[in-house]
């Protein structure tokens, strides 16, 4: 009996050890996945050192160009337009010859009033001569030197009437748009070509009144060309 019952005891015990193997086995199973659960959720980590630097604000604003000069130029006389020089877009100086405008006939009514002027000039001096000799009166002296005064008077408006025939630039700039054609007929006074002057523009932007503080800074250097609008003044 004592035999079988240590049969019995080693069986038992084997069967013991059989089941704690078992179970050690699944228990290292089941840790290993929450060491690699634990492991997947590191993060890496850098260090940064933090130091203050200025902040630079950029403040966008609406706005629109012009011309630093713009002049609309009207014809000086009335007549047909002969020639016209520059194109648009092309750039003129000072002075420059745009257009004549019925310089043939202005020349010939100043021709005439030379020579009117050249006969009553001519007349004066011989009548101051008969005059000197007690041959005429005063008054026929006075009427030639009347003569004389006023053709020198028509000469001249002759000559600015001729003058005002070769439309000139006022100023140095780009031909920004031709009215009328060469042959058609203008008006005294009316637009001929717009001149713009380009090289330094103007800059008008509409700035909302919070923020005129931040432009206290920039508006010295920018004075000679940039105008601001603040509500509905202009500065």
């Amino acid at each position: 009996m004592s035999r079988l019952y240590r049969c019995r005891y080693h069986a038992l015990l084997l069967l013991v050890v059989i089941a704690l193997g078992g179970g050690c086995t699944q228990s290292e199973s089941n840790a290993k996945p929450e060491n690699n659960q634990n492991q997947s959720k590191a993060v890496k980590v850098s260090v940064v050192r933090v130091e203050p630097a200025p902040m630079k604000d950029i403040l966008v604003l609406p706005g629109e160009t012009e011309a630093w000069q713009d002049v609309r130029v009207a014809a000086d006389a009335a007549g047909r337009v002969e020639w016209i020089g520059p194109k648009e877009g092309q750039t003129v100086k000072q002075g420059d010859l745009i257009a004549k405008i019925d310089v043939a006939a202005l020349k010939a009514a100043c021709d005439r009033a030379e020579a009117a002027l050249k006969l009553a000039d001519d007349l004066c001096q011989r009548r101051t001569k008969l005059f000197e000799r007690s041959i005429i009166n005063q008054e026929e002296l006075d009427k030639s030197q009347t003569e004389r005064t006023l053709a020198q008077a028509n000469f001249r408006q002759m000559q600015i009437e001729y003058e005002r025939g070769f439309l000139k630039a006022p100023l140095t700039g780009m031909v920004n748009q031709l009215f009328v054609d060469e042959g058609e007929f203008v008006d005294k006074g009316k637009p001929f070509v717009d001149l713009v002057n380009v090289d330094k523009i103007k800059i008008n932007v509409n700035v909302p009144e919070l923020d005129v503080r931040y432009l206290k800074g920039a508006r010295k250097p920018w004075s000679a060309w940039t105008r601001f609008r603040i509500g509905n003044f202009w500065e």
